[in-house]
């Protein structure tokens, strides 16, 4: 595999085969996967790496891996998420959506629809997250690249010529511009992707269309 190449994180809870068929589809497209079929375990892979989507099969243990997707939303609500559905199983797709979900792809799972659905949730996701960069100032902007290039308020104060006192008040603008609430957040939701994953992504849509 490639550096930088799509990470996608799957829930197969209940033994889903499905789940090995999407590994294998992604996997031939030189995505990166790492599957589990424990909820605790994949909330802990979440938490191990920055992902670019999150899959999770609700065919057999629906509920379940609904909850598990609610608490994925819930910590990392700017990472996307896809959900597999039995085909026609309307309340779960339902569910699925209303838990945070991005897409949801009927089971048997087609390789063109998979691949739509992967690409758009990747596509929404970074667009709000610029977005939400954009609505920044320019000063903004500017204390920005400072606090990720690990400098303290007085530190930056220092540079810009300001007081610590107002750097801390555009931080805490950024922050809440951004909707997060610690560095930690604000560092994953500011992070432009890598050339290496935007030609990834670039990839996959590419296959999509060749009606691979």
């Amino acid at each position: 595999m490639r550096d930088g190449a799509v990470e996608c994180l799957l829930l197969a809870e209940g033994g889903s085969e499905a789940v090995e068929t999407v590994a294998a589809m992604l996997g031939d497209r030189g995505a990166r996967v790492a599957c589990t079929r424990d909820g605790d375990e994949y909330l802990d892979l979440l938490a191990a790496r920055r992902w670019s989507c999150l899959i999770l099969a609700a065919d057999g243990a629906g509920r379940h891996s609904l909850d598990v997707l609610a608490r994925c939303r819930q910590i990392y609500p700017e990472v996307p998420a896809v959900v597999l559905v039995r085909h026609g199983d309307t309340e779960t797709a339902v569910g699925a959506m209303k838990a945070g979900a991005a897409d949801c792809v009927e089971i048997p799972v087609s390789m063109a629809r998979l691949l739509d659905a992967v690409v758009g949730a990747c596509r929404e996701a970074q667009d709000e997250s610029g977005a939400c960069r954009a609505s920044l100032t320019r000063m903004e902007h500017t204390v920005l690249e400072h606090i990720l290039a690990g400098r303290t308020n007085r530190q930056i104060a220092n540079v810009l010529c300001r007081s610590p006192r107002t750097i801390e008040v555009h931080r805490r603008h950024i922050m809440q511009k951004l909707g997060v609430t610690n560095l930690v957040e604000l560092v994953r939701q500011t992070m432009e992707p890598s050339e290496a994953a935007r030609s990834e992504i670039g990839r996959y849509r590419a296959g999509e269309y060749q009606g691979a």
